[in-house]
């Protein structure tokens, strides 16, 4: 595991995404302000060659998300 201090002095931990447990909040970059809550598992298909969850953003008032490889790499806090 890496860790990573941002530019405000908060510290992280990079992860991939598909090791985080359902509905756990990351960033998707250290600095960044917003924060993303994992929910349901994409399987890969036809049309998507990729595995993918969906995430959600902290303040998303409507419910929408958008798709995430489950491999990418994310941040929590220690």
């Amino acid at each position: 595991m890496i860790t990573v201090t941002n530019k405000y002095g908060e510290c992280f931990i990079a992860v991939p995404l598909k090791t985080l447990k359902h509905g756990e909040w990351f960033k998707r970059k250290p600095d960044s302000v917003r924060k993303y809550s994992k929910a349901h598992y994409n399987r890969k298909s036809r049309d998507y060659p990729t595995a993918t969850y969906t995430c959600m953003p902290d303040n998303d008032v409507w419910g929408s998300g958008f798709e995430i490889n489950a491999e990418a790499i994310v941040y929590v806090t220690e």
